[in-house]
Formats: structure tokens, sequence, C-alpha cells
């Protein structure tokens, strides 16, 4: 079970300058209503549901059982995978976008 208040601590220190990176986004993400769209490494779906609210569908990648548990809880929308960049668990082609907006530094390679 995930620990709700230490992932709403953490969702609320993430949304620091989340205006400007939705913004920056959407501005260089060419989104269609079509879209697919996976977010390796998008956390608890916050920043990834502004920009991308328009998409057929949205996937977050997360590696944190916890925050896919919140994300699942509180973004019924957006569905949330458990796994990690380097072994994504999901079908090759699938997506038309994919996006790693600020989780390159947890990648191990």
């Amino acid at each position: 079970m995930y620990n709700k208040f230490v992932t709403e601590l953490q969702e609320s220190f993430l949304t620091l300058g989340a205006k400007k990176r939705a913004q920056f986004m959407t501005q260089h993400i060419d989104i269609t209503p079509g879209d697919i769209l996976l977010d390796v490494g998008g956390n608890t779906g916050k920043i990834t549901q502004v920009y991308a609210r328009d998409c057929k569908e949205i996937v977050v990648l997360e590696p944190k059982q916890t925050v896919v548990e919140y994300g699942r809880t509180y973004r019924p929308h957006i569905k949330f995978v458990e796994g990690g960049a380097e072994n994504i668990p999901l079908p090759g082609e699938y997506f038309d976008r994919v996006v790693a907006s600020s989780s390159f530094h947890h990648f191990p390679h």
C-alpha cells in the first residue's frame, strides 16, 4: 500500500515549475487527439495530464509501485504501468509519442 502523505508531498514538490514544463511540452510535442502517449518515468501523471489531455490514451511508465498505486487511484483516466526504461513491459510500435520530461537522471544506463 502506498503512503498517501509521502506521495502527495512528493507530488507537490514536482509541481514547482510545472506550469513552465507543461507549456514547454505543449509547444514542442505535436500531440494530436488520436495519439497514444507514453511518459517514461511520469511519476503520478499530474503534469502529463496537463500537456497530454487531448490524447486518445496516456500511459505512464513508473518504476515505483507506490506511485503507480497512487496514480491508479487518483488519475484513473491514465494507464499506469510499473516498470523501468531499460525493459519497457509494453508492446513495441504501440505508441505515437514517447516522452521522458524529467526522468533521465534516474536511468542507470
